[in-house]
């Protein structure tokens, strides 16, 4: 009787896609949200963002993030914004600090749940974000007043819209989304969700090529190479190599007809470069050539941080850290 009972509920909140969707995103908002205020503020990154975000509000900046009254050049403009939006609404508090963490969760389970669904049926969707909510990794970030969830919504966005795209619907939704998602995970952090794509991209094209022996040796060597010291230039020979064997084939050219540049990296740089102008003039363009030169290249090719990992850490340890 019991499981019947359990039946019946879970193909009433199932029944219909948006129905099935909308529960996903409000458990995990609930789990996400419940007992934030009892958290005092925690670690470097709450800590910095949170005081940086309530300075901004302060001085009425929406542009330069401080801290403690310098200059913050680490991550762009749209967690303080998110952030001081917050503390406008409910005050500055704990609570407040951490809601657009918690909201970018519920909004990624959501996408999470909408994409199960449309792949394997009703309840799928459901099962799959509450899964995501409850992995170690996922609930720790949508909880905590960091970029990190706030980047990983527009993130997860891009790359749904990249598989329309790539399995040739040749809407323009797809392109729409991407495009303007792609806009704002770079005011998120930067490169992150542009290099997803190139690495999505080169491995896609990795597997569907043809290898002469050499050719795959050549690149395993350079594989090792960017292992060991080279870093992201590693990626430079095969994504030169990948665009050449795009554009002089005609099927490669037709997807490149899909993404919409015409109209589509008009929209991206309508979202991106007011504030990047108005920040490069507010500091006289120190921001831009810190944010780029320290925060991206030297993360790149050097340790940053005193992280100190060895290559491939985050690779080794993703599978733990998603259980």
């Amino acid at each position: 009787m019991p499981g019947r009972r359990v039946n019946r509920l879970i193909q009433l909140l199932t029944d219909s896609e948006r129905r099935e969707i909308l529960i996903a995103g409000l458990l995990a908002f609930a789990l996400f949200f419940v007992g934030t205020a009892a958290i005092p503020i925690l670690g470097r990154d709450e800590g910095r963002f949170s005081q940086a975000s309530r300075e901004m509000l302060d001085r009425g900046d929406l542009i330069v993030p401080t801290f403690v009254g310098e200059g913050r050049y680490h991550k762009p403009i749209l967690i303080y914004w998110c952030t001081m939006a917050s503390y406008a609404a409910f005050g500055v508090n704990e609570r407040a600090a951490r809601l657009p963490a918690n909201i970018a969760g519920a909004m990624a389970v959501m996408l999470l749940a909408w994409s199960s669904r449309r792949r394997f049926g009703a309840g799928a969707g459901l099962l799959a974000g509450l899964l995501s909510a409850v992995t170690l990794v996922f609930f720790v970030e949508a909880r905590g007043c960091t970029a990190d969830m706030v980047l990983f919504v527009p993130t997860l966005a891009v790359m749904l819209a990249f598989e329309r795209i790539l399995a040739a619907d040749d809407g323009w939704g797809g392109p729409f989304v991407f495009w303007t998602a792609m806009g704002f995970a770079i005011l998120a952090k930067g490169p992150i969700a542009p290099m997803w794509v190139l690495l999505t991209g080169i491995g896609l094209w990795a597997l569907a090529r043809r290898w002469r022996s050499w050719e795959a040796a050549g690149m395993v060597v350079l594989f090792g190479l960017g292992l060991w010291f080279l870093g992201p230039a590693a990626l430079v020979p095969p994504a030169l190599i990948a665009g050449w064997d795009l554009v002089r084939s005609a099927e490669g050219r037709g997807l490149l007809r899909r993404f919409r540049f015409g109209w589509g990296l008009p929209l991206l740089l309508a979202i991106t470069l007011p504030w990047a102008i108005a920040a490069t003039a507010a500091t006289g363009g120190a921001f831009l050539s810190e944010a780029i030169g320290e925060h991206v290249l030297s993360r790149s090719f050097s340790e940053f941080e005193s992280h100190g990992f060895f290559p491939g850490f985050y690779v080794a340890t993703a599978i733990i850290v998603a259980f």
